[in-house]
């Protein structure tokens, strides 16, 4: 299993390259796919791969963070009114909604994290078997 850990804050994904046009086509480039992947610079695939996947982690990680803690916030701010019944029920409403949405993006986060470790796997299984060395994820 793959255990990263990440500095500060991140809401929005950077592309390798900084832009989607050209993360895909570096990423062309080092597969070699029209050699079919023959030529690939397995070294550098492992680099890109381990920069675009913790990048998409702490991207998932920040929103989580965020969610949770406005869940709790609006928790709190339901029992702060709590003489109020519209308003008691609407803050505790919308912090029902953002909690389900931080249970999703969990879901989502681990189904990322699996696939991060499918591929990180392959990779260094075909480094292993092509040069021998046997490196760590």
């Amino acid at each position: 299993m793959i255990n990263r850990t990440f500095k500060g804050r991140k809401y929005k994904r950077t592309y390798i390259g900084g832009s989607q046009k050209k993360e895909t086509q570096i990423f062309l480039d080092v597969q070699d796919a029209d050699n079919d992947f023959k030529n690939c610079n397995w070294f550098e695939y492992r680099r890109i791969i381990i920069t675009l996947f913790d990048d998409i982690l702490h991207v998932f990680l920040s929103w989580e963070i965020l969610l949770k803690n406005l869940s709790i916030v609006f928790l709190l701010f339901s029992l702060l009114f709590y003489k109020s019944i519209f308003i008691l029920l609407t803050f505790f409403g919308i912090s029902l909604l953002i909690h389900i949405s931080h249970l999703i993006l969990i879901k989502f986060r681990k189904k990322k994290a699996a696939d991060y470790n499918y591929v990180l796997s392959s990779v260094l299984n075909e480094i292993k078997q092509r040069s021998g060395l046997n490196l760590d994820k």
